[in-house]
Protein backbone atom coordinates (compact mmCIF):
# COMPACT_ATOMS: atom_id res chain seq x y z
CA UNK A 1 0.00 0.00 0.00
CA UNK A 2 2.85 2.40 1.17
CA UNK A 3 3.99 2.07 -2.35
CA UNK A 4 1.03 2.36 -4.37
CA UNK A 5 0.32 5.84 -2.03
CA UNK A 6 3.78 6.63 -3.56
CA UNK A 7 2.88 6.44 -7.71
CA UNK A 8 -0.59 7.92 -6.80
CA UNK A 9 1.25 11.17 -4.41
CA UNK A 10 3.14 11.10 -7.96
CA UNK A 11 0.28 11.11 -10.48
CA UNK A 12 -1.38 14.32 -8.48
CA UNK A 13 2.00 16.62 -7.99
CA UNK A 14 2.32 15.93 -11.90
CA UNK A 15 -1.51 16.82 -12.42
CA UNK A 16 -0.91 19.68 -10.04
CA UNK A 17 1.64 20.86 -11.93
CA UNK A 18 0.26 20.96 -15.45
CA UNK A 19 -2.54 22.75 -13.98
CA UNK A 20 -0.36 25.49 -12.42
CA UNK A 21 2.29 26.15 -15.52
CA UNK A 22 0.10 25.86 -18.10
CA UNK A 23 0.00 29.36 -19.71
CA UNK A 24 -2.35 31.51 -21.99
CA UNK A 25 -0.25 33.63 -24.75
CA UNK A 26 -2.12 36.33 -26.26
CA UNK A 27 -1.72 37.63 -29.90
CA UNK A 28 -2.57 41.03 -31.55
CA UNK A 29 -2.20 43.28 -34.43
CA UNK A 30 -0.48 45.67 -32.13
CA UNK A 31 1.54 43.08 -30.60
CA UNK A 32 5.32 42.48 -31.43
CA UNK A 33 7.24 39.24 -31.55
CA UNK A 34 10.43 40.40 -29.03
CA UNK A 35 7.13 40.92 -26.40
CA UNK A 36 6.50 38.75 -23.30
CA UNK A 37 3.30 37.34 -25.11
CA UNK A 38 1.05 37.40 -21.94
CA UNK A 39 -2.30 39.86 -22.08
CA UNK A 40 -0.55 43.09 -21.47
CA UNK A 41 2.70 42.34 -23.72
CA UNK A 42 0.99 40.27 -26.48
CA UNK A 43 3.18 38.54 -29.77
CA UNK A 44 2.56 40.02 -33.28
CA UNK A 45 2.41 36.47 -35.05
CA UNK A 46 0.85 33.50 -33.81
CA UNK A 47 3.54 31.52 -35.70
CA UNK A 48 5.31 33.27 -32.86
CA UNK A 49 3.22 32.23 -30.02
CA UNK A 50 3.28 28.28 -31.57
CA UNK A 51 6.92 28.61 -31.58
CA UNK A 52 6.75 28.84 -27.91
CA UNK A 53 4.21 27.22 -26.80
CA UNK A 54 4.24 23.85 -24.59
CA UNK A 55 1.96 21.31 -24.14
CA UNK A 56 -1.31 22.60 -21.36
CA UNK A 57 -0.82 26.24 -23.51
CA UNK A 58 -3.48 28.39 -24.89
CA UNK A 59 -2.97 30.50 -27.19
CA UNK A 60 -5.65 33.69 -27.67
CA UNK A 61 -5.64 35.24 -31.23
CA UNK A 62 -7.21 38.85 -31.12
CA UNK A 63 -9.12 40.48 -34.18
CA UNK A 64 -7.49 40.81 -37.19
CA UNK A 65 -5.87 39.57 -40.22
CA UNK A 66 -2.96 37.34 -39.60
CA UNK A 67 -1.40 36.47 -42.94
CA UNK A 68 1.18 33.62 -42.27
CA UNK A 69 1.48 29.91 -42.43
CA UNK A 70 1.57 28.56 -39.06
CA UNK A 71 3.57 25.67 -38.99
CA UNK A 72 3.80 24.54 -34.73
CA UNK A 73 6.78 22.59 -34.10
CA UNK A 74 4.82 20.60 -31.09
CA UNK A 75 1.14 19.72 -30.20
CA UNK A 76 -0.08 18.47 -26.75
CA UNK A 77 0.38 15.35 -25.08
CA UNK A 78 -2.78 14.37 -23.71
CA UNK A 79 -6.90 15.29 -23.75
CA UNK A 80 -5.52 17.15 -20.57
CA UNK A 81 -2.14 18.92 -21.57
CA UNK A 82 -3.51 20.04 -25.25
CA UNK A 83 -2.24 23.35 -27.32
CA UNK A 84 -5.22 25.32 -27.97
CA UNK A 85 -5.55 28.12 -30.39
CA UNK A 86 -8.29 30.42 -30.30
CA UNK A 87 -9.94 33.65 -30.96
CA UNK A 88 -10.36 36.03 -28.35
CA UNK A 89 -13.94 35.86 -26.86
CA UNK A 90 -16.16 37.51 -29.04
CA UNK A 91 -13.17 38.97 -31.60
CA UNK A 92 -13.13 37.50 -35.12
CA UNK A 93 -9.26 36.76 -35.48
CA UNK A 94 -8.45 35.24 -39.15
CA UNK A 95 -5.71 33.47 -40.56
CA UNK A 96 -5.35 33.89 -44.25
CA UNK A 97 -3.26 32.31 -47.08
CA UNK A 98 -3.65 35.27 -49.18
CA UNK A 99 -1.98 38.36 -49.45
CA UNK A 100 -3.66 41.93 -50.02
CA UNK A 101 -2.12 43.71 -53.06
CA UNK A 102 -2.18 47.58 -53.54
CA UNK A 103 0.45 47.88 -56.46
CA UNK A 104 -2.04 47.66 -59.11
CA UNK A 105 -1.63 49.52 -62.41
CA UNK A 106 -4.95 50.52 -64.31
CA UNK A 107 -4.82 49.17 -67.95
CA UNK A 108 -8.11 50.94 -68.77
CA UNK A 109 -11.32 49.83 -69.24
CA UNK A 110 -11.98 48.27 -65.47
CA UNK A 111 -8.51 46.44 -65.89
CA UNK A 112 -5.47 46.39 -63.56
CA UNK A 113 -2.22 44.57 -63.83
CA UNK A 114 0.42 43.85 -61.32
CA UNK A 115 3.83 42.52 -61.92
CA UNK A 116 5.22 40.08 -58.65
CA UNK A 117 8.51 38.66 -58.32
CA UNK A 118 8.87 35.33 -57.87
CA UNK A 119 10.57 36.22 -54.79
CA UNK A 120 7.16 37.13 -53.45
CA UNK A 121 5.84 33.76 -53.22
CA UNK A 122 8.83 31.92 -51.87
CA UNK A 123 9.51 28.24 -52.83
CA UNK A 124 5.96 27.62 -54.31
CA UNK A 125 4.34 30.22 -56.82
CA UNK A 126 0.72 29.25 -57.10
CA UNK A 127 0.15 31.01 -60.61
CA UNK A 128 2.71 28.97 -61.79
CA UNK A 129 1.64 25.64 -61.10
CA UNK A 130 -1.80 24.56 -62.42
CA UNK A 131 -4.48 22.53 -60.35
CA UNK A 132 -4.43 18.98 -61.19
CA UNK A 133 -1.99 19.10 -63.35
CA UNK A 134 0.39 16.05 -61.28
CA UNK A 135 -3.28 13.93 -60.64
CA UNK A 136 -5.41 13.89 -63.99
CA UNK A 137 -6.51 10.80 -63.60
CA UNK A 138 -8.15 11.68 -60.24
CA UNK A 139 -9.88 14.98 -62.00
CA UNK A 140 -10.48 17.35 -64.20
CA UNK A 141 -9.77 21.34 -64.11
CA UNK A 142 -12.01 23.03 -66.44
CA UNK A 143 -11.36 24.42 -70.03
CA UNK A 144 -8.40 22.03 -70.79
CA UNK A 145 -6.95 22.19 -67.11
CA UNK A 146 -5.55 26.12 -67.15
CA UNK A 147 -6.92 26.73 -63.73
CA UNK A 148 -4.27 27.56 -61.01
CA UNK A 149 -3.88 27.27 -57.57
CA UNK A 150 -3.63 31.00 -57.28
CA UNK A 151 -7.03 32.77 -56.73
CA UNK A 152 -7.87 36.62 -56.78
CA UNK A 153 -10.78 38.28 -54.96
CA UNK A 154 -12.18 41.52 -54.46
CA UNK A 155 -13.92 42.54 -51.16
CA UNK A 156 -13.93 38.88 -50.02
CA UNK A 157 -15.58 37.69 -53.19
CA UNK A 158 -13.81 35.42 -55.94
CA UNK A 159 -13.09 36.13 -59.36
CA UNK A 160 -13.48 33.45 -62.20
CA UNK A 161 -9.97 32.63 -63.80
CA UNK A 162 -9.88 32.57 -67.62
CA UNK A 163 -7.30 32.25 -70.21
CA UNK A 164 -6.66 34.66 -72.16
CA UNK A 165 -6.44 38.43 -71.73
CA UNK A 166 -8.89 39.69 -74.27
CA UNK A 167 -11.49 37.55 -71.55
CA UNK A 168 -10.36 39.37 -69.00
CA UNK A 169 -10.94 42.72 -71.16
CA UNK A 170 -14.11 41.84 -72.43
CA UNK A 171 -15.85 41.03 -69.04
CA UNK A 172 -15.92 42.11 -65.08
CA UNK A 173 -14.48 39.84 -62.59
CA UNK A 174 -12.43 38.12 -64.39
CA UNK A 175 -8.60 37.48 -63.98
CA UNK A 176 -5.57 35.96 -65.60
CA UNK A 177 -1.57 35.18 -65.38
CA UNK A 178 0.70 34.91 -67.25
CA UNK A 179 4.56 34.30 -66.13
CA UNK A 180 7.61 36.02 -68.24
CA UNK A 181 11.72 35.12 -66.31
CA UNK A 182 11.26 36.09 -62.92
CA UNK A 183 8.23 37.86 -63.07
CA UNK A 184 4.35 36.82 -63.08
CA UNK A 185 1.48 39.16 -64.07
CA UNK A 186 -1.73 39.01 -62.64
CA UNK A 187 -4.13 40.96 -65.14
CA UNK A 188 -8.17 41.49 -63.57
CA UNK A 189 -10.79 43.18 -64.37
CA UNK A 190 -12.53 45.03 -60.99
CA UNK A 191 -15.18 46.61 -63.16
CA UNK A 192 -15.81 50.26 -61.66
CA UNK A 193 -13.71 49.60 -58.51
CA UNK A 194 -10.49 51.00 -58.02
CA UNK A 195 -8.71 47.31 -56.09
CA UNK A 196 -5.36 49.78 -54.62
CA UNK A 197 -7.99 51.17 -52.25
CA UNK A 198 -11.22 48.23 -51.70
CA UNK A 199 -9.67 44.77 -50.55
CA UNK A 200 -8.14 42.87 -53.32
CA UNK A 201 -6.30 40.03 -52.42
CA UNK A 202 -4.17 36.65 -53.91
CA UNK A 203 -3.81 33.51 -52.70
CA UNK A 204 0.22 33.09 -51.74
CA UNK A 205 0.17 30.26 -49.36
CA UNK A 206 -0.43 26.49 -49.70
CA UNK A 207 -1.40 26.00 -46.52
CA UNK A 208 -2.63 28.03 -43.62
CA UNK A 209 -2.23 25.75 -40.49
CA UNK A 210 -0.14 21.97 -40.69
CA UNK A 211 1.51 20.84 -37.80
CA UNK A 212 4.91 17.95 -38.49
CA UNK A 213 3.68 14.28 -39.02
CA UNK A 214 2.62 12.64 -36.14
CA UNK A 215 1.17 16.07 -34.44
CA UNK A 216 -1.64 15.05 -32.04
CA UNK A 217 -4.02 16.76 -29.17
CA UNK A 218 -3.95 20.57 -31.19
CA UNK A 219 -7.19 22.30 -30.84
CA UNK A 220 -8.26 24.94 -33.31
CA UNK A 221 -11.15 26.72 -31.53
CA UNK A 222 -13.41 29.92 -33.23
CA UNK A 223 -10.57 30.63 -35.91
CA UNK A 224 -11.41 32.33 -39.24
CA UNK A 225 -9.35 30.26 -41.86
CA UNK A 226 -9.27 30.91 -45.56
CA UNK A 227 -7.42 31.90 -48.84
CA UNK A 228 -5.49 28.69 -49.32
CA UNK A 229 -3.27 28.37 -52.68
CA UNK A 230 -3.63 24.22 -52.45
CA UNK A 231 -3.58 21.92 -55.23
CA UNK A 232 -5.89 19.18 -55.85
CA UNK A 233 -5.73 16.18 -53.94
CA UNK A 234 -5.55 12.62 -54.60
CA UNK A 235 -5.13 9.87 -52.14
CA UNK A 236 -2.20 8.77 -53.44
CA UNK A 237 0.04 11.17 -51.24
CA UNK A 238 0.00 14.23 -48.53
CA UNK A 239 -3.82 15.32 -48.46
CA UNK A 240 -2.23 19.57 -48.27
CA UNK A 241 -5.29 21.52 -47.31
CA UNK A 242 -5.91 24.78 -45.32
CA UNK A 243 -5.33 22.79 -42.31
CA UNK A 244 -3.82 19.27 -42.58
CA UNK A 245 -3.46 16.73 -39.74
CA UNK A 246 -0.98 14.31 -41.36
CA UNK A 247 -0.64 11.35 -39.60
CA UNK A 248 -1.78 12.83 -35.97
CA UNK A 249 -4.30 11.76 -33.63
CA UNK A 250 -6.83 13.58 -30.95
CA UNK A 251 -6.98 16.88 -33.16
CA UNK A 252 -10.29 19.00 -32.43
CA UNK A 253 -10.89 21.61 -34.86
CA UNK A 254 -14.68 23.20 -33.47
CA UNK A 255 -16.67 26.60 -34.09
CA UNK A 256 -14.42 27.90 -36.88
CA UNK A 257 -15.43 29.24 -40.14
CA UNK A 258 -13.08 28.11 -43.32
CA UNK A 259 -13.56 29.70 -46.76
CA UNK A 260 -11.98 29.42 -49.84
CA UNK A 261 -9.77 26.68 -50.35
CA UNK A 262 -8.37 26.12 -53.64
CA UNK A 263 -9.45 22.53 -53.38
CA UNK A 264 -9.67 21.62 -49.93
CA UNK A 265 -10.64 22.70 -46.50
CA UNK A 266 -9.33 19.75 -43.93
CA UNK A 267 -7.47 16.85 -44.74
CA UNK A 268 -7.24 13.90 -42.26
CA UNK A 269 -3.79 12.13 -43.83
CA UNK A 270 -1.87 9.44 -43.90
CA UNK A 271 -2.02 7.29 -40.67
CA UNK A 272 -0.99 4.53 -39.18
CA UNK A 273 -2.68 1.66 -38.45
CA UNK A 274 -2.36 1.76 -34.54
CA UNK A 275 -5.45 3.30 -32.67
CA UNK A 276 -2.89 4.66 -30.05
CA UNK A 277 -1.30 6.71 -32.76
CA UNK A 278 -3.83 8.22 -35.21
CA UNK A 279 -7.38 9.23 -35.74
CA UNK A 280 -9.94 10.15 -33.35
CA UNK A 281 -10.26 13.35 -34.35
CA UNK A 282 -13.49 15.43 -33.66
CA UNK A 283 -14.20 17.98 -36.52
CA UNK A 284 -17.92 19.64 -34.72
CA UNK A 285 -20.11 22.42 -35.53
CA UNK A 286 -17.91 24.64 -38.31
CA UNK A 287 -18.99 26.26 -41.39
CA UNK A 288 -16.81 24.93 -44.32
CA UNK A 289 -17.77 27.00 -47.36
CA UNK A 290 -16.43 27.69 -51.02
CA UNK A 291 -13.91 24.87 -51.03
CA UNK A 292 -13.09 23.58 -54.75
CA UNK A 293 -12.27 19.91 -53.94
CA UNK A 294 -13.88 19.24 -50.70
CA UNK A 295 -14.91 20.58 -47.44
CA UNK A 296 -13.04 17.68 -45.53
CA UNK A 297 -10.79 14.75 -47.26
CA UNK A 298 -8.64 11.95 -45.95
CA UNK A 299 -7.06 8.96 -46.55
CA UNK A 300 -5.70 6.40 -43.72
CA UNK A 301 -6.04 10.07 -41.31
CA UNK A 302 -9.37 9.46 -40.32
CA UNK A 303 -8.99 6.09 -38.07
CA UNK A 304 -10.48 4.69 -35.42
CA UNK A 305 -13.09 6.79 -33.96
CA UNK A 306 -13.13 10.17 -35.76
CA UNK A 307 -16.70 12.31 -35.54
CA UNK A 308 -17.51 15.00 -38.06
CA UNK A 309 -20.90 16.28 -36.74
CA UNK A 310 -22.45 19.58 -36.77
CA UNK A 311 -21.02 20.89 -39.49
CA UNK A 312 -22.41 23.53 -42.36
CA UNK A 313 -20.62 22.75 -45.47
CA UNK A 314 -22.39 24.48 -48.78
CA UNK A 315 -20.89 25.98 -52.03
CA UNK A 316 -18.34 23.23 -52.53
CA UNK A 317 -16.80 23.79 -56.14
CA UNK A 318 -18.41 27.36 -56.26
CA UNK A 319 -17.17 28.63 -59.02
CA UNK A 320 -17.97 25.02 -61.26
CA UNK A 321 -14.05 24.34 -62.34
CA UNK A 322 -13.56 20.55 -61.27
CA UNK A 323 -15.26 17.43 -61.62
CA UNK A 324 -14.19 14.02 -61.42
CA UNK A 325 -13.08 11.51 -59.05
CA UNK A 326 -11.77 12.98 -55.47
CA UNK A 327 -14.49 16.11 -55.84
CA UNK A 328 -16.96 15.66 -52.69
CA UNK A 329 -17.99 17.84 -49.79
CA UNK A 330 -17.15 14.85 -47.53
CA UNK A 331 -14.29 12.49 -49.41
CA UNK A 332 -12.98 9.59 -47.03
CA UNK A 333 -10.86 6.33 -48.20
CA UNK A 334 -9.95 3.87 -45.54
CA UNK A 335 -11.59 5.19 -42.76
CA UNK A 336 -12.46 2.69 -39.77
CA UNK A 337 -15.37 3.39 -37.05
CA UNK A 338 -15.41 7.04 -38.25
CA UNK A 339 -19.57 8.79 -36.91
CA UNK A 340 -20.44 11.45 -39.57
CA UNK A 341 -23.94 12.87 -38.45
CA UNK A 342 -25.79 15.81 -38.46
CA UNK A 343 -24.30 17.80 -40.96
CA UNK A 344 -25.82 20.25 -43.27
CA UNK A 345 -23.96 19.92 -46.59
CA UNK A 346 -25.67 22.12 -49.68
CA UNK A 347 -24.87 22.84 -53.22
CA UNK A 348 -22.21 20.63 -53.93
CA UNK A 349 -21.29 21.00 -57.85
CA UNK A 350 -19.96 19.64 -60.82
CA UNK A 351 -18.36 20.65 -64.17
CA UNK A 352 -21.07 19.23 -66.01
CA UNK A 353 -19.04 17.28 -69.25
CA UNK A 354 -17.53 15.27 -66.08
CA UNK A 355 -19.67 13.77 -64.16
CA UNK A 356 -22.95 16.31 -64.34
CA UNK A 357 -23.56 16.33 -60.26
CA UNK A 358 -21.76 16.37 -57.01
CA UNK A 359 -21.12 14.23 -53.78
CA UNK A 360 -22.21 15.32 -50.05
CA UNK A 361 -20.32 11.93 -49.29
CA UNK A 362 -18.24 9.73 -50.96
CA UNK A 363 -16.66 6.84 -48.62
CA UNK A 364 -14.12 5.44 -51.12
CA UNK A 365 -11.94 2.42 -50.63
CA UNK A 366 -11.05 0.51 -47.78
CA UNK A 367 -13.87 2.40 -45.53
CA UNK A 368 -14.91 -0.04 -42.45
Amino acid sequence: MKALHGRVSLVLVAAVCCSVFAREIHVSKSGSDGAAGDAANPYLTVSKAASVAQPGDTTTIHAGIYREFVNPPRGGTSETARITYRAATGETATLSGAERITTWVSQGSGVWKVDLPSTFFGSRNPYTIQVDENYCNYGCARNGGFVHCGLVYLNDEALHEVNSLSSVQGAANNWYCSTSGSTTSIYANFGSANPNTEMAEINVREMVFNAPSGTGFIALQGLHIEKAATNWQPPSGIQEAMVCIEAGQRWIIEDCVLRYGRAVGISLTRGSNSPTTTGHHIIRNNIIQRCGQGAIAGCCGSHFASEIYGNLMEDINYLVEFGGAESAAIKLHFSKDVVIRNNCIRRVYSKANVDGHGHAIWLDCGTQ
